[in-house]
């Protein structure tokens, strides 16, 4: 067997409970190392029965958060049609691990985050699967923990996301700063060349 492109998870999301979801590959609460490239094979289910008609979904949402308190934005956030393609899916092909409703790619730089008040190198950060439907309601269709572990590597990623809520590296890698004003957050970068550069500061990317 070749070794796999990336690590994979794969999550039941069933709108239904409020149990935080487990690997099904694993059967475990989800583990990953940091800054590894990671797909999250999701299926959409209503109870035990899975989504097999997608008509009435008009998008995916999935989000990384450093907790569940929302005192700051998502450190990445994937949406179908943009990140990741939705498809159909049989009860069948979802047991035998041959098929999912979608496929979410989440990068290297992404999973490289800031592990600031690990516990033995492990850090849990909240997961969560948005469904929003064609009659523009939104629905959550599962958390999970998503614990990260460091391998001491980190393949020369500089981490996203901060304790602070002040500053952070976003998942493209540009250096964010809060405005104490606003709320907002803006990215911060050089321009020029020489002798001639200078900061400028651009929305958050």
């Amino acid at each position: 067997m070749s070794a796999p492109d990336s690590a994979k998870l794969r999550l039941k999301c069933n709108w239904r409970s409020h149990a935080a979801m487990v690997d099904i590959i694993t059967n475990t609460a989800p583990l990953i190392w940091r800054g590894n490239d990671l797909d999250i094979q999701i299926g959409l289910f209503d109870g035990d029965a899975i989504h097999d008609d997608l008509s009435t979904v008009t998008s995916v949402i999935v989000e990384l958060h450093q907790d569940r308190s929302a005192t700051i934005g998502a450190l990445w956030q994937k949406v179908s049609g943009t990140d990741f393609s939705l498809t159909a899916c049989t009860q069948t092909n979802w047991d035998n691990g041959t098929g999912q409703h979608a496929v979410v790619p989440v990068t290297a730089v992404q999973t490289n985050v800031d592990m600031t008040g690990h516990t033995n190198y492990r850090k849990s950060f909240w997961l969560v699967v948005h469904v929003v439907l064609t009659s523009g309601k939104k629905k959550t269709y599962g958390f999970t923990m998503l614990e990260i572990e460091e391998d001491s590597a980190q393949l020369g990623l500089a981490p996203i996301g901060t304790t602070s809520g002040n500053a952070r590296m976003n998942s493209s890698g540009m250096f964010v700063l809060k405005n104490r004003t606003t709320g907002e957050y803006r990215t911060i970068f050089l321009e020029g060349s020489g002798n001639e550069e200078t900061l400028a500061f651009g929305p958050e990317e």
